[in-house]
């Protein structure tokens, strides 16, 4: 395999490594239409969900500004993990909802967001989240407010990794948008 080094390409990769179906998933195998989708929701959100206690405490930590050189290194590398697998849940709920990557891209609003806070992350996590409870509960699940909670993840997991190059890093992230691409095959497990 060659190095990935596009957003389409991963995206690619992706889809092809972390499949939905029920070898991977058992549950799915009684399970169709909607019920798939809100099932794939769940789970990407729920990897996300277990990213977030590392992400906040290495933002914190390269942020604020008040660490040892010792846990800077440490912060670092699990920052990098957390990010990548980031980009790859990301990745695949926009996937799950019939957006390409292409189609999402960094506005200034989201470069300044994520520069100053990952509270919107959580909002739209959480978001998405109340749509999968809503409808585990017998109610609705809006595929629209679904697919534009999962827009404005991957514009936030893309401007925290400086996508434009020509812009000061957000996060203070060690790597950049190429880098985190181009470790993603070393951070997915494969199905």
């Amino acid at each position: 395999m060659s190095k990935l080094t596009t957003l389409k390409e991963a995206a690619l990769y992706i889809a092809e490594k972390y499949v939905f179906n029920e070898q991977n998933y058992p549950a799915l195998a009684k399970l169709t239409g909607i019920d798939t989708k809100v099932f794939a929701v769940n789970h990407s959100i729920l990897h996300m969900m277990k990213s977030m206690p590392g992400f906040i405490g290495t933002w914190h930590l390269l942020n604020i500004g008040n660490f040892h050189m010792q846990d800077v290194k440490e912060h670092k590398a699990n920052h990098e993990k957390v990010m990548v697998k980031m980009l790859v849940n990301a990745l695949k709920l926009v996937e799950v909802m019939g957006v390409s990557p292409e189609e999402v891209s960094t506005t200034k609003q989201q470069y300044d967001r994520a520069v100053t806070s990952y509270d919107s992350l959580l909002d739209y996590m959480s978001n998405i989240a109340a749509q999968c409870e809503s409808y585990d509960h017998g109610g609705k699940f809006d595929e629209d407010v679904v697919k534009q909670n999962a827009i404005s993840i991957l514009q936030l997991v893309l401007a925290g990794l400086n996508q434009d190059e020509d812009k000061t890093p957000c996060m203070q992230v060690p790597f950049q948008y190429k880098q985190a691409i181009a470790l993603i095959p070393d951070y997915m497990k494969s199905k």
